[in-house]
């Protein structure tokens, strides 16, 4: 049960993102955009992350103890 909320959130988190970030677009042709990728640098960041942790829970060198089961 919990194992298919996380899968529903890990889709639904980052298409709601993308939506949020269409619909909230300046509406005025004339407005200015004073991003300068700040956006982009935190979900690289994030992506980063996320890969890191990732890799170093497959290699084992991050292995909490030896009552945890991969499995579970």
């Amino acid at each position: 049960m919990l194992a298919k909320l996380f899968y529903v959130l890990a889709i639904a988190w980052p298409v709601s993102e993308v939506i949020l970030g269409l619909l909230s677009r300046a509406k005025r042709a004339s407005a200015t955009v004073r991003d300068r990728g700040s956006l982009v640098l935190l979900w690289s960041s994030i992506a980063v992350g996320i890969s890191a942790a990732n890799l170093i829970r497959s290699s084992g060198v991050g292995s909490i103890g030896p009552w945890y089961s991969r499995g579970s």
